[in-house]
Parts: structure tokens; sequence; C-alpha cells
């Protein structure tokens, strides 16, 4: 009988813990519903970009009167929703960023926040151009797609 409940204890612990991102694949309205924030700012500049499935919204108004929204290659939506599943959304606000230049204006201050049918997860502040290395891919990815859209 001991050995029994041994092995039921080992059993259980020796699956993974379960990740939002690559356990619980998103619905289609979920993903619908899914929208990526990601904000550059310091003294002098500011920058955001939401991007959604259909669309990505940019602005360098902080007063976020000036905006424009263009479409996009829906295989970079893919490509970023198989970057997403690889994460755990939820331990967004945990990362650690791996310098902090922008405490000293050396860099501007940036985050990543998704917003997934209503509930956000964002990223304490990195400093720009040098993301936590678990959300690395994501950001590449995002300004790979802002740089199809934007205007030269």
């Amino acid at each position: 009988m001991l050995l029994m409940l041994n092995k039921e204890c080992n059993q259980k612990h020796s699956n993974p813990p379960e990740t939002l991102a690559s356990q619980e694949v998103l619905s289609n309205q979920e993903e619908k519903s899914l929208q990526f924030t990601y904000r550059v700012h310091t003294r002098g500049f500011f920058e955001i970009l939401w991007l959604t499935k259909d669309s990505i919204t940019l602005s360098k108004d902080i007063d976020l009167v000036k905006t424009e929204s263009f479409n996009y290659p829906e295989q970079d939506w893919q490509e970023l929703m198989t970057l997403l599943y690889a994460i755990d959304v939820k331990n967004l606000p945990n990362l650690e960023a791996p310098s902090q230049k922008h405490r000293h204006d050396a860099a501007a201050m940036t985050t990543l926040k998704v917003t997934i049918d209503e509930e956000a997860f964002e990223t304490p502040i990195f400093d720009n151009g040098n993301p936590p290395k678990a959300i690395e891919a994501i950001v590449n990815k995002l300004l790979s797609i802002k740089s199809l859209v934007e205007k030269p």
C-alpha cells in the first residue's frame, strides 16, 4: 500500500505546470478580442502601437489625437500567436528587465501589455531595445509588423 501511495505522488508531481499560453489555446472569440499594446516613452518622445487580429494602430501623439491604422498580413498574426503560445502570459508582470538604463534617461521606457478578453497582463518597464528574453521574440515581431506599415 505504501508503494502505491508513493507511485501516485510521483505521478502528480511529474507533470509540468500549465501555462495560459501553451496549454489553453485561445478561442476564436478571445483571439478576436486579443490586443497587444507596445508603448515607448521618455521625456521628449512618445510612441504607442496597438495590434489586433485585424489591424495595427500607431501614434506618436501623447494625447492620442492623431492615430493611423493599417492592415497587415494574416501570416504575421499567426506567427505572433505561435510566439504568444510559447510563453506564460500570466507571468508578464513578474518579468525582470535585463537592464535599467531607463532609470537615468539613457534609454526610453517601454512596456508590453497583452489584453485577452478584457484581462490585461503587462510587463514592468524595460529599456527600449532590450526586452526581457521571455518576450524578445514577440517584441521583435511587433516591431517588424510596425516597420511593414510605417511610412519612411
